[in-house]
């Protein structure tokens, strides 16, 4: 975090610099090294929070063919100083003794990994930057730090243990302390320090309140009650021991445990169960600081070491396409739990007595078969009270009106909440039939992520174009009007607001200028906001 002392310290290096000529510092008492600034711009160099631009998951199933922590080591190895790190450049940058934007250069060693993600695989595809630390036999106060990699890095360019000469100015990224490399040199490796032992984790933890009212779609919001220690260890492997889940999802796939501390997944997603009561003999990563909270991240599953009421059996049904879930037992839940982001990624959920409120659609899907979509309601207006549903096989197809439970998994895709690869015999289930909620009426400077899913009447947009893609089997008006909504790290951003039909509807012919009415499901739409229109009377121009 920002370091206020710099301020002071900036005025003394600046009349010292007049008086000896020097223009850059490596911020280390022994040996001034000149360095160049690369003058590139950061973009996002936050270290925590999602590390994809499409999708809230932060973090996601981050294994790669070696991210053991402590990594390999030869014997070249540095095996670290037995000395404080005091007179380290990280230590200085930590403690608030070298003045941001500062030119430094360090040797360090690699602690953690943060990874780039394809947005639709979440697979691992570059080195957005790794966190490094002093060399040192074990982790201390402020001996840790982020280093970001302006242009990324390949996959197997760096590992845990890699010894490196870091060259790059100190910069604070909301309030996160990092540098910025312009140069990264590899000598070897070098032994990882011992993760620091935390006794208390109040002491580096952030406690989450509760907050029905959230704009940020999570009702779980960090409190600015930081532990007294946290800026200290904020980018340093810390290690804690004897600890219980006491909150199992404070949302974004983040769970709590003794302490108030939160444990994030943005450097590994953990797999196994994170039910409240479940014990940890210890869990170690890096302290990090994110989204105004300092959280501990994982590095791997090694980082993590059950206690003895942990569940070795079953752990619940087998996620529907097979792939790695956030929450290994299906949980009972509703749609508005799901649509305003209280659910993680991949967790396995039931949905009972949802009213199937849209047509069902066939599609042909990626692994070569057929299922349905289709948008359910819990029968009430906006507050998130809609929802898709993705990829469901043929068998299980309900219709319109239909109540229906549903067994699936999460996921967000294209800022969309839905439950997908409700596959599994059984995972859609008709109870009954229902009525569908009127739609409705809102101004367009009204909507928001509560009225996405649901079905939404607007009186006047007007026409700004009208396309119909080439090979494609629907229409697609774009409107004047523009929306404002959160994006995935909860920045408010303005999107094209747009029309097109949902399945066979056909639209008449509309051009710009016509003012229309419009009526239709709410939700994002590849890159948009908009509406899915139902039935062809759904939209007609205004005459006036």
């Amino acid at each position: 975090m920002k370091k206020f002392s710099v301020i002071f310290f900036a005025l003394i290096l600046a009349l010292f610099c007049i008086s000896c000529g020097s223009t850059t510092s490596s911020g280390d008492d022994e040996d001034e090294t000149d360095t160049v600034d690369s003058g590139s711009e950061t973009g996002d160099t936050t270290p925590g929070g999602d590390t994809d631009t499409s999708d809230t998951t932060p973090g996601g199933d981050t294994d790669t063919s070696d991210t053991t922590p402590g990594g390999d080591t030869d014997t070249d190895t540095d095996t670290g100083s037995e000395e404080p790190a005091e007179t380290g450049v990280i230590t200085k940058i930590q403690k608030g003794e070298i003045a941001e934007n500062t030119e430094v250069t360090t040797e360090c060693v690699v602690t953690a990994i943060l990874y780039a993600q394809d947005t639709e695989t979440h697979e691992n595809t570059a080195i957005k930057g790794v966190y490094v630390s002093e060399l040192i036999k074990k982790a201390q106060p402020y001996s840790g730090i982020y280093v970001f990699i302006k242009s990324t890095a390949a996959l197997d360019e760096y590992e845990i243990g890699d010894k490196l000469e870091v060259s790059g100015k100190y910069t604070e990224y909301y309030e996160s302390s990092q540098i910025e490399a312009a140069e990264i040199k590899k000598l070897g490796k070098a032994d990882v320090p011992e993760p620091a032992e935390i006794e208390d984790t109040t002491k580096i933890a952030t406690p989450f309140e509760e907050n029905e009212a959230s704009a940020e779609n999570c009702k779980w919001e960090p409190t600015a009650n930081h532990g007294a220690d946290a800026e200290a260890y904020e980018s340093v492997l810390v290690k804690v021991e004897d600890v219980t889940v006491t909150n199992a999802n404070i949302c974004h796939g983040a769970f709590e445990v003794t302490g108030d501390l939160a444990v994030d997944k943005t450097l590994y997603y953990y797999k196994g169960k994170r039910s409240e009561g479940k014990e940890f003999e210890s869990i170690q990563g890096i302290l990090i600081y994110s989204y105004d909270a300092f959280r501990l991240a994982p590095r791997a599953q090694e980082d993590f070491v059950e206690g003895d009421n942990a569940d070795t059996g079953d752990t619940g049904p087998t996620p529907p396409d097979g792939g790695d879930t956030g929450s290994a037992e299906i949980e009972t839940t509703t749609i508005k739990a799901i649509q305003s982001g209280t659910k993680a990624k991949k967790d396995l959920v039931k949905i009972e007595n949802a009213i199937v409120i849209s047509p069902v659609l066939s599609k042909n899907f990626d692994d070569g078969t057929t299922g349905y979509t289709f948008y359910v309601s819990d029968g009430n207006k906006g507050d998130y009270s809609g929802l898709y549903i993705y990829q469901v096989t043929a068998e299980a197809a309900p219709a319109k009106g239909d109540k229906v439970t549903i067994e699936g998994q999460v996921d967000f895709y294209g800022n969309q909440w839905e439950v997908k690869n409700a596959k599994n015999a059984g995972s859609i289930t008709k109870t009954g039939t229902g009525t569908v909620p009127a739609a409705l009426e809102k101004a367009y400077t009204a909507l928001s992520d509560a009225d996405k899913g649901s079905l939404i009447e607007i009186n006047e947009l007007t026409v700004k174009s009208v396309e119909k893609p080439e090979g494609k089997d629907y229409t697609k008006i774009t409107f004047e009007e523009k929306v404002k909504n959160k994006n995935k790290n909860g920045e408010e951003e303005e999107k094209e607001l747009i029309a097109e039909n949902f399945g066979n509807v056909t639209f008449q012919t509309y051009q710009a200028g016509d003012v229309l009415y419009v009526k239709g499901i709410y939700d994002s739409i590849f890159g948009s906001n908009g509406f899915y229109i139902l039935n062809a009377n759904d939209i007609e121009k205004r005459i006036y």
